[in-house]
């Protein structure tokens, strides 16, 4: 009977190494990892499980961040990141129609309901894939909060 202390494999048979995944397995630490890319040459961590079997993902360290102090209504701005991320932003108005909305790729997305009435807010939060543009736009209101999911 033989005891294995290690287990690096290759699953995929692309020339391409970002094609293929690299499925690692410590025997000595108890750890196993899944990775992008061949064996000896890994391009992006996917998942890992540590001996407890607590699984980790390391690309899912997203958070929402506050950008309202480096964002413009009525500017068109593009999601450079390789997923999709998530543009949330609440409207505030002192008229008696005033409202939002979110626009990706010149489509509108969320809507704010027109506010029958003055001092009233409303908001919308909105998926936006890799690659689009994206544009918070307002009449006759004020954009008084602007996160992002990254």
């Amino acid at each position: 009977m033989s005891l294995i202390k290690a287990i690096k494999a290759q699953l995929g048979l692309s020339v391409t190494p970002a094609n293929n995944f690299t499925l690692t397995a410590e025997a000595n630490n108890g750890t196993m990892k899944l990775a992008r890319g061949n064996a000896g040459a890994t391009t992006q961590d996917i998942m890992t499980v540590d001996a407890a079997g607590k699984v980790v993902f390391p690309q899912s360290n997203r958070t929402w961040q506050d950008v309202i102090g480096s964002r413009t209504a009525g500017v068109l701005y593009t999601n450079s990141t390789d997923r999709e991320i998530f543009v949330a932003a609440t409207f505030y108005t002192q008229a008696a129609s005033g409202y939002g909305w979110i626009e990706v790729n010149g489509l509108t997305i969320g809507l704010t309901t027109q506010v029958p009435n003055a001092h009233l807010s409303g908001g919308v939060c909105v998926p936006v894939p890799p690659g689009a543009t994206y544009k918070v736009c307002v009449t006759n209101a004020t954009v008084n909060n602007w996160k992002e999911y990254r």
